[in-house]
């Protein structure tokens, strides 16, 4: 919602929509397992999640807004690659 730039705000909402299917799969692949998906606290998404609201609060002008907030994204990306890549490796053994 902070981003200002047209296209930067339609790929954050298209993410948030792969996001959410990423999602759907792992509850569908904890299902077939018998396993009920478990919502936790976990402190390093959260603290991606604190950074990138103080970059909203505190960053000046559009384009060095967008600029941190893509940085924001990429660390909350990478931090999901690592978790979703290592639930796929476990599926796989």
């Amino acid at each position: 919602e902070a981003a200002t730039e047209p296209t930067l705000k339609a790929a954050f909402e298209e993410h948030l929509e792969e996001t959410q299917e990423h999602v759907t799969r792992i509850e569908s692949a904890l299902e077939l397992m018998g396993e009920e998906p478990k919502k936790l606290k976990v402190d390093g998404i959260r603290g991606i999640i604190k950074d990138a609201e103080w970059v909203i609060k505190h960053v000046v002008g559009e384009g060095a807004l967008d600029a941190n907030l893509i940085a924001s994204a990429r660390y909350a990306e990478h931090y999901e690659i690592a978790g979703y890549t290592t639930a796929r490796e476990w599926a796989n053994i």
